[in-house]
C-alpha cells in the first residue's frame, strides 16, 4: 500500500504545479492572471512569455525549471518514503 500512496502523492504534486486551464477559465478577462497577478502560475507565466511575448528562450528556460523541479520533488519524496520503511 505504501507504494501506491507514494505514487499518488507524487502525481498530485506534479498536477498542482501544472495548473493552467483553471485560472485561464476563471480569470478570462485578464488572460488568467487576475488582479495583481493573483492567478499567475508557473505554467501561465511560461505561456505568457513563450507564446504571447514571443520570447521562446525564456519560455523554454521556465519549462526546464519546472521539469527539474518535478524531478527533484519526486526524488525527495521517494527518498523520504524509502527512509521511513527501515
Amino acid at each position: 500500500m505504501r507504494h501506491v500512496v507514494i505514487f499518488v502523492v507524487i502525481m498530485s504534486v506534479i498536477g498542482s504545479y501544472q495548473l493552467f486551464e483553471l485560472p485561464l477559465t476563471l480569470l478570462s478577462e485578464s488572460y488568467g492572471y487576475g488582479a495583481n497577478d493573483a492567478g499567475l502560475t508557473l505554467i501561465t507565466y511560461l505561456n505568457y512569455n513563450a507564446f504571447r511575448c514571443g520570447d521562446l528562450g525564456l519560455g523554454s528556460a521556465v519549462g526546464w525549471v519546472v521539469a527539474m523541479n518535478h524531478f527533484c520533488d519526486s526524488l525527495i519524496q521517494i527518498w523520504l518514503a524509502a527512509s521511513r520503511e527501515d
